[in-house]
């Protein structure tokens, strides 16, 4: 006996596809919200600095992965459906478009808190060059996936999207092109970056200074230390999250039999740590920035509130309507009695 329903059309539903639906039904719900608060509580501060636009680009690159990731996966695991050329070519190129706009926000974020500490006195980045870097962000992740919204095709017999590339080597170099661009190019940046801005901070630690001075600083040092740990807990979660899908892919295209066998086990968990990895910025900004951490309670207070406030609301006025029947018709037996007097 296996755990396998049919559906009405015949196509066998495992137990596994529940368990897949229901993940992605979690991390839609969580991914959405937690990346909906992020950008309320930008959009409210009245000073906004550098970084927030970078923080929303991020919660933006997470929501449109959410968004056109999650719906058409979970009926694709709940009904006959399997995928579908336009399928291919635009949900599944667009998941590239998120993870490179994703990588390439965070390594900019790096770079430019790298220029903050270490060269504080350069003229800041003013606001309207932060535009032609989103876009070029934006773009730049569009190029590189560019390649599977014209190559990528659907396979009927292997019920999956492939990439219909002129040989194996095009195959293969594309592959290692995206994992360099994707992955180890930008870690490498942002390995520099941290290196820089750590020789910094432990030179600026010893020099000697006036006592206002050493104030302005040291409190320069602390809010430096401190947007370093969230940036820092943002690089290790991608890192971690999205290694093991390169590995996939690597074996995949470059190994043999076994190889392969081994990548499609290894995709199950890559696809998972994938979507699960757009919930976590929200969460790291609430765990290790204050700010985001009381909006989030602000919000959710809110809805919770609301919610009780409207049920306590409805329940008052079907008490008090029903009261009023009472006192109504008491009064009219009342009346009645004083007829019959």
């Amino acid at each position: 006996m296996n755990n396998t329903t049919l559906n009405t059309e015949g196509h066998s539903i495992s137990f596994r596809n529940y368990i897949n639906s229901a993940i992605y039904i979690a991390v839609f719900l969580f991914g959405s919200t937690g990346n909906i608060f992020v950008l309320l509580i930008v959009k409210r501060k009245r000073i906004r600095r550098f970084n927030d636009v970078f923080i929303v680009n991020l919660a933006v690159a997470d929501l449109c992965m959410i968004l056109f990731f999650i719906p058409p996966y979970t009926y694709k695991e709940l009904s006959d459906f399997r995928g579908s050329k336009f399928f291919c070519k635009s949900v599944w190129s667009l998941i590239t478009v998120s993870f490179c706009c994703s990588i390439f926000t965070i390594t900019t974020m790096a770079v430019y808190r790298c220029r903050v500490i270490v060269h504080p006195f350069e003229p800041p980045i003013r606001k309207r060059q932060l535009i032609p870097l989103i876009t070029g962000i934006w773009l730049s992740s569009i190029i590189l996936a560019f390649p599977l919204m014209l190559l990528g095709t659907y396979e009927a017999g292997n019920a999956n999207c492939s990439e219909n590339w002129p040989s194996e080597t095009h195959q293969r170099v594309y592959t290692s092109i995206l994992m360099v661009l994707q992955y180890f190019l930008p870690l490498l940046i942002i390995a520099i970056a941290y290196v820089l801005i750590a020789i910094d901070l432990t030179r600026s630690k010893a020099q000697p200074t006036g006592d206002n001075t050493h104030i302005m600083g040291q409190a320069r040092r602390e809010e430096n230390i401190r947007v370093i740990k969230v940036l820092a807990t943002i690089i290790l979660a991608f890192a971690i999250c999205m290694l093991p899908g390169h590995i996939a892919w690597m074996l995949l295209h470059f190994g043999g039999k076994r190889e392969k066998a081994a990548a499609g086990y290894i995709f199950y968990f890559s696809d998972h740590l994938a979507i699960i990895h757009t919930c976590l910025n929200p969460i790291i900004y609430g765990t290790l920035t204050k700010r985001f951490r009381q909006g989030y309670v602000k919000y959710l207070s809110y809805i919770f509130c609301c919610s009780y406030y409207n049920r306590k609301k409805s329940h008052s006025v079907r008490r008090n309507g029903a009261t009023s029947e009472m006192r109504t018709f008491g009064s009219l037996k009342d009346e009645g009695e004083d007829d019959e007097k």
